[in-house]
């Protein structure tokens, strides 16, 4: 089944940024006035790919590619990370160690679906991940006694590491917030 010309002129005027509504009516205009229907399907087609390009373009569009994009290689590290961890737990006294591993990425799980869900709901939560993750790694590397200083360090590590990917994502939804705002105009001019 092949899709119509007008069709695909249908779903260029949706992806298309109301900045280039004028635009999208004079295509339309244009497309009457071809003859062959090989003709208006390909113009049609251009149109489509045109307004798929302005809508990446657009805030609006480069939010959701960056929302989609963070939330892909959040949950990709999250299984990677629960996969390794599952293998680790399988060696004598790593169980502990595998667990905070897996517990880290089903926060990073969770950071993943919010990215795409609530970009507030990750800023709050990647805000308390940040100091939680920072207050338990200088607890950790505190508190920490003789003989349990290389697991101690390790511990102090990951949690020193999940801070910083908090702190991240905490920078990132600040600018997806900016990105993607009702304040400002959805279409970026290129320059």
């Amino acid at each position: 089944m092949s899709t119509t010309p007008n069709l695909w002129l249908l779903w260029a005027s949706k992806l298309m940024p109301v900045q280039r509504a004028e635009w999208m009516q004079a295509m339309e205009s244009e497309m009457m006035e071809l003859s062959g229907p090989d003709e208006r399907a390909a113009f049609a087609r251009g149109c489509f790919l045109a307004a798929l390009k302005e809508w990446a373009h657009s805030r609006k569009g480069l939010s959701i590619i960056a929302r989609i994009g963070g939330a892909t290689f959040l949950g990709a590290l999250s299984i990677f990370g629960i996969s390794a961890a599952s293998s680790m737990a399988l060696v004598p006294g790593q169980e502990y160690a595998s667990q905070t591993i897996i517990g880290l990425c089903v926060i990073y799980l969770c950071s993943a679906i919010l990215l795409l869900t609530s970009l507030k709901g990750l800023k709050v939560f990647s805000a308390v991940g940040f100091v939680g993750g920072l207050a338990i790694s200088l607890l950790v590397r505190n508190t920490q006694t003789s003989d349990a200083g290389y697991y101690a360090e390790f511990q102090s590590a990951i949690y020193l590491e999940a801070s910083g990917l908090m702190g991240v994502l905490f920078l990132a939804t600040l600018y997806l917030g900016f990105l993607y705002s009702p304040d400002e105009p959805d279409f970026i001019p290129n320059g």
